[in-house]
C-alpha cells in the first residue's frame, strides 16, 4: 500500500540449466603433464596424457586429440591402452583409443615436440581433447593444457667491416 519509488528492483531473475540425462553415458577425462617445464628453443618436450573413463558405461570409440601448438614439430607420438590392441596414432596428432573401461583402464598417450630454434615465445601451451561415442554429460574434464617455458636462443649478430689497405705500388723487375 505504500508507493515505492524504486520498481526497477522489485523483482529479480535467474537462469537454470537444467540437464536431464537420456541414458546412460561414459565420463571421459583426459588429464596433461609436461616435462620439462622449461624448455630451450630448438628442445624437445615430452606430453604424457592421462584418459580415464568414470562411467557408468565403457567408452568406446575414444579419440585423443592433441593440439599440437604453433613452433613446433610433431617428433612422436604413441598411445598405450591395456584393453585394446589396436590404438594407433596419425602424424596430425589424432589418437584412436578403441575402448575405455570404467574405473579400471588407465590410457596413456605419450607426444614429443621440438620446439622451433627460432621460437621467440617465452611459453607455450599444449592443449588436447578427449572424446567417445557415448554421451558425456560432464564434458568440463574432456580438455586439459600444459604450460612449458621456452627460453629463447640468443642469435649472435656478426658483422665484417673490411677497411681499404693503402696498397704501394709494385716494382716489375725483368726476369729472363
Amino acid at each position: 500500500a505504500t508507493p515505492d519509488p524504486l520498481e526497477a528492483n522489485n523483482a529479480d531473475q535467474e537462469t537454470t540449466t537444467v540437464r536431464q540425462e537420456f541414458g546412460p553415458s561414459a565420463d571421459l577425462a583426459i588429464v596433461k603433464t609436461a616435462f620439462p617445464a622449461q624448455v630451450p628453443a630448438g628442445g624437445l618436450v615430452t606430453y604424457v596424457l592421462t584418459v580415464t573413463n568414470a562411467g557408468p558405461l565403457a567408452a568406446t570409440g575414444v579419440q585423443v586429440l592433441e593440439m599440437i601448438p604453433v613452433d613446433t614439430e610433431l617428433v612422436s607420438i604413441v598411445a598405450v591402452n591395456p584393453d585394446s590392441a589396436y590404438e594407433f596414432c596419425t602424424v596430425s596428432g589424432v589418437c584412436y583409443l578403441g575402448t575405455v573401461y570404467p574405473n579400471s583402464t588407465v590410457a596413456i598417450v605419450t607426444a614429443v615436440l621440438r620446439v622451433d630454434p627460432d621460437c621467440q615465445s617465452t611459453s607455450l601451451t599444449n592443449v588436447a581433447s578427449v572424446s567417445g561415442n557415448q554421451p558425456d554429460y560432464y564434458p568440463d574434464n574432456n580438455f586439459d593444457s600444459a604450460v612449458v617455458g621456452v627460453t629463447p636462443l640468443a642469435w649472435a649478430d656478426l658483422a665484417l667491416e673490411i677497411e681499404p689497405l693503402l696498397l704501394r705500388p709494385l716494382a716489375l723487375r725483368d726476369v729472363r
